[in-house]
């Protein structure tokens, strides 16, 4: 889906946002309030890390929770790092565009 779920952590997280009966990982209306569930969830579980707390809810929505744990802050993959960096600088774009 549009926010890419694993099917593990959608049977968790994943709500039905749009009260249609249906939990839908394909439907905007059901993915985006699901995501920020499970963010808020990954941001209580790396919340007592060290650093900055949106890269390491990018890191761990990335790699997963444990091995942003594990490694006490962002762990060294290039693939986990390479998304925080994206995702940042992306936000940044958007911030100097205006959009919020």
């Amino acid at each position: 889906g549009m926010m890419q779920f694993l099917p593990s952590t959608w049977a968790e997280f994943g709500i039905d946002g749009n009260g249609d009966g249906v939990a839908d990982p394909l439907d905007p209306m059901d993915a985006i309030p699901s995501a920020a569930r499970y963010e808020a969830y990954l941001a209580e579980v790396v919340g007592h890390l060290p650093g900055d707390l949106v890269s390491l809810v990018l890191a761990a929505y990335n790699a997963g929770p444990t091995a942003v744990c594990d490694a006490g802050g962002i762990p060294d993959y290039a693939e986990t790092r390479a998304y925080v960096r994206r995702v940042l600088a992306y936000e940044a774009r958007l911030t100097r565009a205006g959009v919020r």
